[in-house]
């Protein structure tokens, strides 16, 4: 197997931090960037824990990278050879998402990728999100979504986090049509991602879901649908595209299979029944009146009852992926979080 040196974007993140450690297990060497070098003892320590042998944190250099600002980019592509960009604007849940959100996804996108491009590394792998696909219109009925689809930044309810998500994906391939021929990208969609993280203190926003799930804090369980998928296999898909010609110039779903938020709690309910996991079912028009202060509420009444099947089948045909089913996974990161304390209630 080749060994690759890789920059991987935003390194601390929770993706990301499972795409390192597969990484460096695969004898790979990997250049992460960080917003701050103070976060570097933290995640040492975090995949130390998961590492056989501690020496093989000598093939991790960490850079200090800005998505907004061009600094650092062409210094940090020296000796690399595989481009994986995961850093992305994530929304912190406490309100609206500016417009801001959506410049920095597209113009951090196309910066690293330039960057790379210019240095004349051709292999990039870009983290895309299923936000992208699932607000395309046409699957009223219950088709299947699958890479063709894209969703529509300009449909009813579209937020500006779907938006930075199509909109940074579209202007990638519209980079590489026009501007970079030679470039080899391939695009991961991961859908809600859950699984145990490798870190211990603030939940990832990802997991957020579960965790207020398990601290009881919503009054009720809303009737809607998410696609899910482990980060392990998040993480698993990137490396493994990284050496398969196959996935240059795709695009691929990373899902396993939706869940309901009843699902979810009942099995919650079922995985830790010490927790105040609530059971009583959320009426439509509750949800209606709560996005009037909520942007996440507002969100979930749009969805509401809408099902959301994404195929997998491109990720099986040509990455030959078998998923960690969406039950375990969420049963995994319940028990992970209860187990590092990163609850909110004891």
């Amino acid at each position: 197997m080749t060994q690759h040196v890789v920059l991987v974007t935003g390194a601390t993140g929770f993706i990301a931090r499972h795409i390192v450690l597969q990484l460096l297990e695969a004898g790979h060497s990997v250049v992460g960037s960080v917003r701050s070098l103070s976060s570097e003892t933290e995640l040492r320590a975090a995949l130390a824990e998961k590492l056989a042998d501690p020496a093989t944190l000598d093939r991790l250099r960490l850079v200090e990278l800005d998505m907004d600002a061009n600094d650092g980019w062409m210094e940090a592509m020296e000796g690399v050879d595989v481009v994986m960009h995961t850093a992305s604007p994530v929304p912190d849940g406490k309100g609206e998402i500016g417009e801001d959100f959506i410049t920095t996804a597209i113009g951090g996108t196309l910066r690293a990728c330039k960057a790379a491009y210019a240095s004349g590394i051709r292999r990039i792998i870009v983290t895309s999100s299923i936000a992208a696909i699932m607000g395309a219109p046409g699957h009223d009925n219950g088709e299947d979504f699958d890479e063709s689809d894209w969703s529509d930044p300009n449909r009813p309810n579209a937020n500006n986090y779907s938006k930075s998500k199509t909109l940074s994906e579209r202007a990638l391939w519209e980079w590489v049509e026009t501007e970079a021929p030679e470039a080899k990208v391939t695009t991961i969609n991961p859908a809600f991602v859950m699984g145990p993280p490798l870190s211990k203190g603030k939940v990832p926003s990802s997991l957020n879901i579960v965790a207020r799930l398990l601290d009881g804090v919503d009054p009720g369980l809303p009737n809607v649908n998410l696609p899910i998928v482990d980060v392990r296999d998040a993480a698993r898909m990137h490396v493994l595209a990284m050496d398969l010609p196959v996935t240059e110039g795709k695009r691929y779903i990373c899902s396993e299979s939706q869940m309901n938020w009843i699902e979810i709690a009942e099995l919650l309910r079922e995985t830790c029944p010490d927790r105040p996991v609530p059971a009583r079912k959320v009426p439509k028009l509750m949800l209606k009146l709560a996005g009037v202060f909520r942007p996440e509420a507002r969100a979930m009444a749009a969805g509401w009852g809408k099902s959301y099947p994404m195929s997998n089948r491109r990720a099986r045909a040509d990455m030959g992926m078998e998923f960690i089913s969406a039950p375990e996974s969420i049963r995994e990161t319940a028990l992970d979080l209860v187990a590092k304390g990163m609850l909110e209630k004891p």
